[in-house]
C-alpha cells in the first residue's frame, strides 16, 4: 500500500511538472516576441523598409539563432535603398521598450562605425524613438541595428541613398 501511494506522488509531480512546461512553452513561442522597429525620415511621412537578419530568443523553448530575413532580403534591401535628402533626420521608432539599441553605419571599407548607442535600462521616462541625422555627402549609406531586449536580441539592416533631390 505504501508503494503504491509514493507511486502515486511521484506519478503526480511528474505530470505536473510536464503540464506547466508544457504551458510554459506554448505562452513562450505564441506570445513572447521580438518587435521589429519602425524606421522614418521626412517626419515620419516616409517609412524606410529594414531587413530582419537575425533574431536570437534567451529561451529554452524558442529558436535560439533564426535568419528571419536571409541573405536575399538584405541584398534586396542594399539595391533598392530609399532616397533621402542631406541631413535630414531618421528616426527609430520601438514599439515596446528595448533595453538598448546600437545604430551602425557600414564604411567603404567594410568596418562599421557606431552612429548612436542609446541604453534604455533603468529610465522609467522611456523614449519611444532614436533620431540621427543623415550624410550631407550623396551616396548609399547601409546602417544595421542591434536591438536588445530581455527576451532576447535582433539585427536589422536598412538602406539609403542620399541625393540633392528626389525626383
Amino acid at each position: 500500500m505504501r508503494n503504491k501511494k509514493i507511486f502515486l506522488l511521484v506519478l503526480f509531480i511528474f505530470l505536473m511538472i510536464a503540464t506547466s512546461s508544457f504551458l510554459f512553452w506554448v505562452i513562450e513561442s505564441r506570445y513572447i516576441e521580438i518587435p521589429e522597429p519602425v524606421v522614418m525620415w521626412d517626419n515620419g511621412k516616409v517609412e524606410i523598409p529594414l531587413a530582419t537578419v537575425r533574431i536570437e530568443y534567451n529561451s529554452k523553448f524558442k529558436q535560439k539563432y533564426n535568419f528571419c530575413g536571409g541573405e536575399q532580403t538584405l541584398i534586396d534591401e542594399i539595391i533598392n535603398p530609399t532616397i533621402v535628402l542631406p541631413n535630414e533626420e531618421i528616426s527609430i521608432i520601438f514599439r515596446k521598450k528595448p533595453l538598448h539599441c546600437t545604430v551602425y553605419e557600414r564604411q567603404k571599407n567594410g568596418n562599421y562605425e557606431i552612429i548612436s548607442d542609446t541604453s534604455f535600462e533603468g529610465k522609467s521616462d522611456y523614449v519611444k524613438n532614436i533620431i540621427f541625422k543623415v550624410p550631407n555627402k550623396p551616396g548609399l549609406h547601409i546602417y544595421s541595428l542591434l536591438v536588445s531586449y530581455p527576451v532576447g536580441e535582433a539585427t536589422y539592416y536598412f538602406s539609403i541613398e542620399v541625393k540633392d533631390k528626389i525626383e
